[in-house]
């Protein structure tokens, strides 16, 4: 084994199991209108049948690994959760930061974390919404980046390019057995500079996946950013359990500087790091040019996801979800997007700059730019149908088993038609008296303003109901709750169903 090239970085022993750090932040604005920060790309099925964060978790499941880390903020706790125990993963932690701060404060914070069981732990940090299409490679690579980690490099994961891509950053390493010493970061470069970087077979894309040992990355920080420290350590010694979440401290995590890994340590000091050449399929989804590169085109190179007809287009992306039929005819080098209530056209050459419409309806208060129609509860969902000033119209699907709060209106009035399956409904103007009913298909109730009320399926699918709100005020804020499952009563900013 080499010798540790810098004496204030331990020297690491082995470790059986390399844990994730799975990382599930971010808004994913530029897959707009089909990505938005309700519910980001991480989340949606953009290449096969399965989110791209399932597709993380899966892809770290196997015999190298313990339970992973998950970092996420709190509006998407649930949806973390819920795949999480789908997929069998019953000792995953998931973090909740209180407050964006980038990857370096999340780095430091896991790191922290694994020392407090073990100094030595390997840690393995990826984002959970980028592409790999070959998981024996990507294993291969991290298996193959063990050695240099435990000697204390932080190694960073560096895709063989296969184009002159100007949105990556590169970086360049010298000669040598890999993992490679790197000489120095490169930003975006432009084509001219990004075809010599591939020419010269010493340039690698920078996928933003690194491993690490926990004593390793709690040292350089200490040695090289040390204003964030006391920040991490406080979010962690002051966080609170709130079911299975563990919360860090609000007020001591805010102090961190907004800084990236790569900004606040990697590129700064090149001399710590050693970069894994990695050919595994990989693709970060960054725009919908990524998209359609990902999927196979027709004979024209058009990319049809959903349903599509075209007829003499060429070089066209078209992605089309909830069942919205898309006709495009004598057109080329598009991009296509159609959602419930939002569509997204632009030629290929401004598909990266699709941040900028989001920003502008964010500006009107627009809600389509952060939510779809559908709202994700961790009881299921609803979806706004009909909405006018006075009355609205929603589609409830509960999910077998669970149960939304015991919660009272103000200001309007609900009307519950049970479409499909079996509830159980506690309906009462006496919070004292919370005796049950059952209803089924093509049964309803009346909820008067100011009554307590809930809403269980007690079956083993899903329920589905139409619920009618009539009122002065139809604000999700309207809800006053007495108990819930999720212990939203305390920590859920903007109240919802």
């Amino acid at each position: 084994m080499a010798e540790n090239p810098w004496p204030y970085l331990k020297r690491v022993r082995p470790m059986k199991k390399i844990r994730p750090i799975i990382l599930s932040g971010g808004s994913g604005t530029r897959l707009w209108p089909y990505s938005r920060k309700s519910y980001p790309k991480q989340f949606l099925p953009l290449v096969g049948s399965e989110p791209l964060f399932t597709q993380t978790c899966k892809r770290v499941m196997g015999p190298l690994f313990a339970p992973p880390f998950v970092l996420c903020n709190n509006d998407h706790r649930f949806i973390v959760a819920e795949i999480l125990d789908r997929e069998g993963f019953e000792d995953a932690r998931i973090v909740l930061e209180p407050v964006g701060r980038n990857t370096a404060p999340t780095a430091l914070t896991a790191a922290l974390m694994a020392a407090a069981e073990d100094q030595d732990a390997l840690l393995l940090m990826l984002p959970s919404d980028h592409v790999i299409a070959d998981v024996t490679a990507f294993l291969q690579a991290v298996e193959g980046a063990v050695p240099a980690a435990q000697e204390g490099h932080i190694v960073t994961f560096g895709i063989v390019p296969d184009k002159p891509h100007t949105g990556y950053g590169y970086i360049q390493t010298a000669d040598g057995a890999p993992p490679q010493a790197v000489v120095r970061f490169k930003e975006k470069p432009d084509e001219e500079t990004a075809r010599a970087y591939v020419e010269s077979g010493r340039y690698f894309w920078n996928a933003g996946i690194t491993l690490f040992a926990a004593s390793t990355m709690i040292a350089a920080f200490e040695r090289f950013a040390p204003d964030y420290l006391e920040p991490c350590r406080q979010g962690l010694a002051r966080a609170r359990t709130d079911l299975d979440f563990l919360r860090l401290d609000r007020e001591a995590y805010a102090q961190n500087p907004s800084n990236s890994l790569e900004y606040a340590l990697i590129e700064q000091h090149p001399e710590l790091i050693r970069c894994m050449p990695m050919e595994a399929g990989w693709n970060d989804l960054g725009s919908w040019t990524a998209v359609k590169e990902i999927n196979l085109p027709d004979g024209n190179n058009n990319v049809a996801l959903g349903d599509a007809e075209l007829q003499d287009c060429a070089n066209t992306l078209v992605h089309s979800t909830d069942g919205i039929l898309v006709s495009l005819l004598g057109v080329r080098d598009l991009v296509v997007v159609a959602t419930q209530d939002a569509v997204l056209v632009t030629d290929q050459a401004h598909a990266q700059d699709i941040g900028r419409v989001v920003r502008t309806l964010q500006k009107k208060h627009r809600p389509e730019a952060a939510q779809h129609r559908q709202i994700f509860r961790p009881w299921g969902s609803y979806q706004r149908l009909i909405r006018s000033e006075s009355y609205q119209v929603k589609k409830l699907v509960v999910k077998a088993g669970k149960r939304l709060s015991m919660q009272r209106h103000t200001c309007r009035s609900e009307h519950w038609i049970v479409v499909s399956g079996k509830v159980r409904v506690v309906n009462t103007n006496d919070p004292r008296d919370q005796k049950p009913f059952d209803l089924l298909a093509n049964q309803s109730t009346y909820i008067p303003a100011g009554n307590w009320h809930r809403l269980e399926n007690p079956g083993e699918e899903p329920a589905v109901l139409i619920e009618v709100q009539t009122g002065s005020y139809l604000g999700e804020d309207d809800i006053e709750r007495l108990d819930d499952d999720f212990g939203r009563i305390a920590t859920e900013a903007v109240p919802g169903e």
